[in-house]
């Protein structure tokens, strides 16, 4: 039986980039592993860790984004009337976290596509991988997986949860509302391939 969307737990998504609750891996330049030590301290330390990016596409090879309030530090442009709190327009977003104890980078990537997406996808694929850089400190790993045959598209069409985009949609808010896009989608959309990652599944499988 396929999954709809009769209903649809929000608050799940509330936060996509895992920092506070868990332990995770710290890394050296080298992403040898160092430690284990708590996210939220992590953070603060600035230390450089394992994240990972995962990406849902449809079977048509639309994208699954996440839809999630634009935080009150955001810059002006992007708020209604330039100041937090008015009229804020929803941050796009790929589901993210951070490799936790015990775990490899696929296991990282699964247990968010279950966490956020709600699928067990049949096939992981790496599409890109990244090392630290000015902007951020991590080594960033990107999958991409094909819907489950019995997740059914209509159960990413809730208002104000998801949102289900094509490649000509994904490169046009890159070119010109790049603001509204948070910086592990920006980048994930820009990766050579990546659009593509549903279809050559298709052909594989």
């Amino acid at each position: 039986m396929k999954k709809t969307a009769k209903s649809f737990p929000a608050s799940k998504i509330s936060v996509l980039r895992h920092t506070v609750a868990s332990t995770c891996m710290v890394v050296d330049g080298g992403d040898t592993p160092l430690l284990y030590m708590p996210g939220v301290q992590a953070a603060r330390q600035g230390l450089a860790r394992r994240q990972v990016v995962v990406a849902l596409f449809t079977p048509e090879g639309k994208l699954v984004v996440c839809r999630q309030p634009v935080p009150s530090t955001a810059p002006a442009p992007i708020l209604a009337g330039g100041r937090p709190g008015a009229g804020e327009l929803p941050l796009l977003a790929l589901p993210s976290g951070f490799v936790e104890a015990g775990e490899a980078r696929e296991d990282t990537a699964m247990r968010l596509y279950a966490e956020f997406l709600f699928c067990v996808p049949p096939v992981l694929r790496q599409v890109a991988s990244m090392g630290p850089g000015q902007e951020q400190p991590h080594f960033r790993t990107l999958y991409g997986a094909r819907m489950p045959a019995d997740l059914h598209v209509s159960f990413f069409h809730a208002p104000g949860v998801f949102s289900v985009l094509d490649a000509d949609e994904l490169t046009g808010l890159v070119a010109d509302a790049a603001e509204l896009l948070q910086p592990e989608l920006a980048w994930a959309v820009g990766q050579p391939g990546f659009l593509g990652a549903s279809k050559q599944g298709a052909e594989e499988e």
